[in-house]
This record gives structure tokens, C-alpha cells and sequence, in this order.
């Protein structure tokens, strides 16, 4: 189920924003791409909280992530079907579980398929980078064991855990929110490595889960500069590490 810290953060919020990327189709799927990827530094894999890649706060973060030099790819792993505002807090767990269960099924896949995408478009030599909210931070994690991603960023991260930080393979930054898993044991976890010292944990008891993405009202001017910080923090591990 839906972590309680994720229950409480309530219903997405809208905030402005104006497209600076664009669709494509990757075989059978959406994807929302921003970036030139001739002079890209390199790919960054996007993946989003239950409510999909149609709310503001995550384009404007590849595009944010973009404009610093990337060229992101966020693939519409929920086939244009995500969880609606209106059943959240999800009441029918076996409906919840189902859910889960078919992006679950559908995420490594389509992972493979922007992995292709980055060889198409020329970046398949260099190591890529994934940013994950959420349910995605657990599919972050997840990438971060596959040697073809050189750098992992998640925040508010739900469903991760030691065993899966055990098989990760490059650098992550962790920046769980109030009510989130400590990410103190995975750090620990990390830090074994030898590009441990890479590996960041910064913790923002202060804001909400979902304050980067669906969640995150970005007029507040506080939630503005956790946000910031946390494509801060992101930058810099991407531009030392990739």
C-alpha cells in the first residue's frame, strides 16, 4: 500500500508551467522528452510518483534538469492510465495492489527502452543518469544495480529498502522527506563502495512527501528552495559523476 507518509500529503497540486520539451513515441510508449541530445552530457531517465507525467511539477523538473545540459526521457510507464487524485488516499487496497502491480510489471521494460532510445540518439557510450519520486524512487534504486546508469537521485522515496541498495552499483543521493524510510542504514549501505564518498543523504523533515513532484505547492517560497536544493544536490553528483 501507499506509505502513510504518502497518504498524508494529500492530493496533487496545480502549479504553472509551460512545456519545453515535447511527446514522442518509444515503440508502444508515450514519453516526454526535453534536452538537445547532440550535445547532451548525457541521458537522464525520469520517473515520477503514482500520478503520472501529465503534472506540471515533474516537466518542469526535466526541463529544469535539461537546461543544466541533459537530455531527459520521462516514459509514460503508466500507459496514459496513472492514479487519480480522486481515489487518493487509495480506500480499495486490492485495487491499490493491482495497480501496482501492472507498472510494476511494466517499469523494467520500458527502462530498457530509454536505455535503447539514449543508444539511438547517441548517448549509448556515456553512463546514464535516473531521478526518481516516489514510486519512482524505488525504481530508481532499482536502475542504479544496472551498470549502464553511472548516477541515481531520488526523492521522497517510497518502497526501498537495504536489500535493494545492497545491489546498486554507482553513486545516489537520497532526500527523503517528513514521514519517509530512514535512508540512513542504505547510506551506510553506499558508503561501502568505492565511489561511496559520492553518496549524499539529506534528509527535509520540513516538507512533505511529494514536495518535488504532484504534491509540491512551488508558490510556497519554502518548498521552492527544498526543491532547489534538491537539483542542487542532483547537479552536482551528475556533473562530477557522469
Amino acid at each position: 500500500m501507499a506509505s502513510e507518509a504518502c497518504c498524508k500529503a494529500g492530493p496533487p497540486v496545480t502549479v504553472d508551467h509551460t512545456d519545453k520539451g515535447k511527446e514522442i513515441t518509444l515503440k508502444d510508449i508515450t514519453a516526454y522528452v526535453s534536452g538537445n541530445q547532440e550535445n547532451a552530457r548525457a541521458g537522464v531517465l525520469l520517473l515520477y510518483d503514482i500520478f503520472g507525467l501529465r503534472h506540471n511539477q515533474v516537466r518542469e523538473l526535466a526541463d529544469r534538469i535539461a537546461e543544466h545540459g541533459y537530455y531527459v526521457v520521462m516514459p509514460d510507464v503508466f500507459r496514459g492510465d496513472p492514479w487519480t487524485f480522486e481515489k487518493f488516499p487509495p480506500q480499495d487496497k486490492e485495487e491499490f495492489q493491482r495497480f501496482l502491480a501492472r507498472i510494476n510489471a511494466a517499469a523494467p521494460a520500458d527502462i530498457e527502452t530509454v536505455k535503447q532510445h539514449f543508444k539511438e540518439v547517441g548517448l549509448g557510450d556515456k553512463k546514464h543518469g535516473v531521478i526518481g519520486f516516489c514510486w519512482g524512487g524505488k525504481w530508481c534504486m532499482i536502475a542504479c544495480a544496472d551498470p549502464a546508469f553511472g548516477a541515481g537521485v531520488t526523492a521522497h522515496p517510497a518502497m526501498i529498502d537495504i536489500e535493494m541498495a545492497k545491489k546498486v552499483q554507482c553513486p545516489m543521493v537520497m532526500c527523503p522527506a517528513k514521514g519517509d524510510v530512514d535512508c540512513e542504514p542504505l547510506l551506510a549501505e553506499l558508503k561501502k563502495h568505492p565511489w561511496g564518498d559520492k553518496c549524499t543523504h539529506k534528509r527535509f523533515d520540513d516538507q512533505i512527501h511529494g514536495f518535488c513532484a504532484a504534491r509540491g505547492d512551488w508558490s510556497d517560497p519554502q518548498v521552492c528552495a527544498a526543491v532547489e536544493e534538491v537539483l542542487s544536490l542532483t547537479f552536482e553528483l551528475y556533473d562530477n559523476t557522469l
